[in-house]
This record gives structure tokens, C-alpha cells and sequence, in this order.
């Protein structure tokens, strides 16, 4: 992540009062840059991607359900990820993907879409934009210190199903 750092957050969340407060402040500033940061390149995001990821938070805490890659050519990949977003599955596509990064720790066990399978369920965090020419990358900080990096050329999102209460 180039802004919102899983330091700050460590920090933000420390036993000692001042490191809590200097990570709160470094987490601020962090808003605060990327803000105006993404006010210049949020144009270059698919409306409809935008629309539903201002009407839900950033999908802050969106449990993450499916995470799948395909190849689709020589150097091209298809990423989607399937979150839950108000008793609703999206799936979120990464189109013509030139690159991506995974960070999982190997000690944690999220894999599942329910806890009552015995598995965790990670949830989206923090994320951030950023743009150059026709090329978008996203950058998603989860919970247990999971991040992904995602370049490509076009993001789309659509429901998929609806949840039974």
C-alpha cells in the first residue's frame, strides 16, 4: 500500500497511548494525501464500480467470499473477487490484468465463505486507487495483514445473487 499502511494501523491499535496517537495522526495524514490523490484520477474508474463503492464505504468490511484468477492470454489474467455487500454477492472483475501481488501469511486459515465450515473469513479493508494513463492499480488491505496489488485496464462489478435471510 502507498498511502494506508498496516503500520499505522499496528500503531493505531498499540498498548502505549502515545504510539496510538502517533499512528492515528500518520493514518490521517495518509487520508488526507490519498483524498486529493484520488479527486484527480476517480474519472478514470468505471461509473458503475464507482457508484456502488461510495454507496457502501469503500467496501470496508466487506467479507471476502471467492477469490479466483484465470489466464486469459500470453501475459493477460482475469481476477474476481466475490464479496458480500448487504445480504447481496458482487463479483468485482479485474480485466486485462498485467499484474498482481498476494500477500497471505501461510499461518492464517481464511479460505471459505463461512466460519461454520471451520474456516475464517477475511474482510476488505482499506483500499487505493491509482492511475496512470489506461492503466488502473488497486491495492486492498484485508484483515490478518493480507494485501493485494491488481494492475489492469478496466475493473467491473455486477450482483450476482441474492442472499437468503
Amino acid at each position: 500500500m502507498k498511502y494506508y499502511k498496516t503500520e499505522y494501523l499496528e500503531m493505531a491499535n498499540s498498548k502505549s497511548e502515545e504510539t496510538r496517537l502517533l499512528g492515528d495522526k500518520m493514518w490521517d495524514k495518509a487520508y488526507e494525501e490519498y483524498h486529493r490523490y484520488f479527486q484527480t484520477i476517480k474519472n478514470k474508474i468505471p461509473r458503475k464500480f464507482l457508484k456502488l463503492y461510495y454507496e457502501n464505504y469503500g467496501f470496508h468490511d466487506a467479507p471476502i467470499q471467492e477469490i479466483s484468477i484465470q489466464n486469459i492470454g500470453r501475459q493477460l489474467s482475469e481476477i474476481t473477487f466475490i464479496i458480500e455487500l448487504d445480504n447481496k454477492l458482487y463479483q468485482i472483475k479485474y480485466k486485462k490484468v498485467q499484474y498482481y501481488s498476494f500477500t497471505v501469511p501461510s499461518n492464517k486459515s481464511w479460505i471459505g465463505n463461512s466460519s461454520k465450515y471451520g474456516f475464517g473469513v477475511m474482510s476488505w479493508g482499506y483500499d487505493e486507487f491509482e492511475a496512470e494513463g489506461n492503466v488502473l492499480t488497486h491495492r486492498i488491505l484485508c484483515d490478518h495483514n493480507c494485501e493485494f496489488e491488481i494492475t489492469c485496464r478496466n475493473i467491473a462489478v455486477e450482483m450476482i445473487k441474492k442472499q437468503r435471510d
